[in-house]
């Protein structure tokens, strides 16, 4: 069995930036612990398979996304990693391709250069009841405010302390799985790291699912 795997970088327009994806096209779904091994082996916050979709459905093509350690059910740069190579390396023609996906239907835009991702959203609420060590599983930081949907999101002071945040890893994987940072950036309208050790991501660049 041979198969071409592409790593591309997303969510950046210069080589080495962005939150890189393996992308892995498939005629027809692998095992899933050789899908599973396979990302392990890449060691990549993420790695993308996709198939061509069965006839006479919406969906183009079926898409899954592993961590080096699970299955998960949405991921946004693989994702756009996934259209960037069907757009440019594939030749896929229509100007929507639409994936179906453990979240439902996921519909990438190709409007000339540019690629636009139409995702499914959870309205955050205000988190009342904060872990245990949460505090501590940031290495200390001081937390304005606390919101929950799919992930978990603290908002700290400011870009400052969203920079210099220590967190504790294990800390993170028995208090609360995932978390996103974030505050008011300096120069830019905010920033954010994501911490997934859980799922085998320790620090991952982008998520474009919790953003």
């Amino acid at each position: 069995m041979n198969l071409t795997l592409y790593q591309i970088d997303a969510f950046t327009d210069r080589l080495f930036g962005g939150n890189p994806a393996a992308v892995i096209p498939l005629e027809k779904w692998l095992d899933d612990n050789l899908m599973q091994n396979i990302a392990l082996e890449n060691n990549l916050s993420e790695t993308v398979f996709f198939t061509p979709a069965a006839n006479g459905g919406e969906a183009d093509f079926e898409i899954r996304w592993f961590t080096p350690s699970t299955e998960i059910d949405l991921c946004g740069h693989a994702t756009l990693a996934s259209a960037f190579l069907l757009y440019e390396l594939l030749k896929f023609e229509k100007p929507v391709i639409t994936f179906n996906s453990q979240s439902g239907l996921l519909r990438i835009t190709k409007t000339n250069d540019m690629l636009a991702m139409d995702f499914p959203s959870w309205e955050p609420e205000v988190f009342n009841d904060p872990p245990l060590q949460l505090k501590n599983a940031l290495g200390g930081a001081n937390i304005t405010g606390l919101f929950k949907n799919r992930d978990l999101l603290a908002i700290l002071p400011n870009e400052e302390s969203v920079r210099n945040c220590n967190p504790d890893f294990a800390l993170i994987e028995n208090t609360c799985y995932k978390i996103l940072i974030s505050a008011v950036g300096d120069e830019v309208d905010f920033v954010s790291r994501f911490f997934a050790p859980t799922f085998g991501v320790n620090v991952d660049p982008v998520t474009g699912s919790a953003h």
